[in-house]
């Protein structure tokens, strides 16, 4: 009797009780991991060819589309993620070749970069973790980033409840106490080599 009862008990501990069992939530939630030379599986950059089967099956958990972005100059191809219907982050082409990648732009915490940082992290957060060499660029349209000339990963920051933009101009390029808690909108990964001379 106490034996039939033990295999009983064996057989009804809950899913959640097995050493493997994946909670919901974390499949619902997959991370994209970025890095200086991948994402996920694919090594950056891309080869020269059409990626957007390779990226729809592998991303299959999200919608992935092939879109065309607008700019001041040409349209260039895109290939994004969504993930019901918010943006997760799109892989930006040349508009000259549509196969040669120039950026990865990331606007949803479901990206992790090889650092550990991600959306919604502070400035205060990007030094402390890398504490690397970072420049404070602002460019033309008011986008503010945190960039090192030694990577292809930067940051753009959401200044605008901390400081105006004629203030901005006037921050030193690598005096952060007055943005410590400005946060992290974007992560760009880029092909170029970033100049912030």
């Amino acid at each position: 009797m106490i034996r039939l009862i033990f295999i009983l008990l064996i057989f009804t501990v809950p899913n959640w009780a097995h050493p493997n069992y994946i909670h919901e939530d974390e499949t619902d939630q997959p991370e994209i991991v970025l890095r200086e030379d991948s994402i996920d599986k694919f090594s950056l950059p891309f080869p020269e060819k059409k990626m957007f089967n390779e990226l729809a099956l592998f991303y299959k958990r999200f919608v992935v589309k092939e879109e065309i972005g607008m700019q001041d100059g040409p349209g260039f191809p895109l290939i994004s993620l969504y993930d019901n219907n918010n943006e997760v982050l799109f892989f930006k082409f040349d508009p000259e070749n549509s196969l040669l990648l120039e950026k990865i732009i990331a606007s949803n915490p479901i990206v992790r970069d090889e650092y550990g940082l991600q959306v919604g992290l502070t400035v205060s957060d990007i030094i402390k973790i890398r504490a690397v060499d970072f420049r404070i660029i602002t460019d033309t349209h008011q986008h503010t980033y945190l960039k090192n000339k030694n990577s292809k990963i930067s940051y753009e920051i959401n200044v605008g409840t901390f400081i105006d933009d004629a203030e901005l101009d006037s921050i030193s390029s690598t005096k952060f106490n007055t943005l410590e808690e400005a946060t992290i909108e974007r992560i760009i990964w880029t092909n170029k080599k970033v100049d912030i001379n």
